[in-house]
């Protein structure tokens, strides 16, 4: 159960959230580091499998972008193991171990393409978008509305 937030907590509750989140976040490098040192030693990737299924089952972090960032630091795939689960495995039981030293975090790392935050939402464009979705729907029950909702939709863009 939360306690409730109130104006008077409010700063304190986020301030504890940042830190918190800060703090978990260095947890999941060095978790991810371990299951890689794991790795390099004999070519076990239970470590990362187990790692990447915490964070699916918590869908606290973005899971796609940890898997990315494994993958680019490890040889290893994502896919179906030998019990039928889903985690990492070395590419072919014929390649060599590979990793690669971590110079940056998981949340600074730039190579994965889940990894970008879209700094922009253009309204415009997605209205306009909309405009014509609607003003082209060919199965519009009510076209009277329709046609009310497009030009209630073009006044707003036009001021």
């Amino acid at each position: 159960m939360t306690t409730q937030i109130t104006t008077k907590t409010f700063a304190g509750k986020l301030s504890a959230y940042a830190k918190s989140t800060i703090t978990q976040r260095d947890n999941l490098q060095d978790l991810i580091k371990f299951g890689l040192d794991h790795y390099k030693i004999d070519g076990d990737a239970t470590y990362l499998t187990r790692v990447i299924q915490q964070c699916i089952e918590l869908k606290a972090v973005p899971a796609v972008t940890v898997k990315d960032y494994i993958k680019a630091h490890a040889n290893v795939v994502y896919g179906e193991l030998k019990d039928k689960t889903i985690g990492f495995k070395k590419v072919s039981k014929k390649a060599p171990i590979e990793t690669k030293y971590c110079k940056v975090t998981w949340y600074e790392w730039s190579g994965g393409k889940h990894n970008t935050v879209k700094k922009d939402f253009d309204a415009v464009a997605r209205a306009k978008a909309l405009i014509t979705s609607i003003a082209n729907a060919e199965k519009c029950k009510d076209k009277n509305k329709a046609v009310a909702i497009v030009a209630a939709l073009e006044a707003v863009l036009a001021a």
